[in-house]
């Protein structure tokens, strides 16, 4: 599976965008790939849709992580290639991160320390992912990963 089919496969990321599309258009360059890692194209799609969040709740005057609650799949959402879902559990694992990590005193820390600083800018983002694990059918249970040295968490759950 190609790059340009796998940021297809992932530009919805975690969000029932009913009235999303894309197009992606491939080019022949006189330089080799520099996309030595599995899933090339998953990032950039998952980027692209949390662009489009943001920029919308930028517009709106909301809060993005509103924005991304509003629009979180749930159980019986099609996904954009017709996949229906089932046992969604984005919005406890949601509530729960949010919860455990204090997010919201974090935010609060991060504007004060902000409007008391100039020009050193702090900032704190939670930022959901969508990505299929193992075949449908086929449950792979959980899978959680504490990443680096600052404690960045992943949960894999299928």
């Amino acid at each position: 599976m190609g790059t340009a089919s796998m940021l297809m496969i992932f530009s919805d990321n975690a969000y029932n965008f009913t009235n999303f599309s894309y197009e992606t258009k491939v080019c022949r360059t006189n330089t080799c790939s520099n996309t030595a890692m599995r899933a090339p194209g998953a990032l950039n799609g998952i980027f692209i849709s949390e662009s489009v969040l943001e920029h919308v709740a930028y517009n709106l005057h909301m809060d993005p992580n509103t924005v991304r609650e509003l629009n979180f799949y749930q159980n019986g959402n099609a996904t954009p290639y017709g996949t229906i879902l089932q046992d969604v559990t984005m919005q406890s694992v949601w509530a729960t991160c949010k919860t455990q990590s204090n997010f919201d005193q974090k935010v609060k820390m991060c504007a004060a320390f902000n409007a008391a600083n100039r020009f050193r800018k702090r900032g704190v983002r939670m930022v959901p992912v969508k990505y299929g694990l193992g075949a449908p059918d086929y449950f792979n249970g959980v899978l959680l990963n504490v990443m680096m040295d600052d404690g960045t968490v992943m949960v894999h759950h299928s």
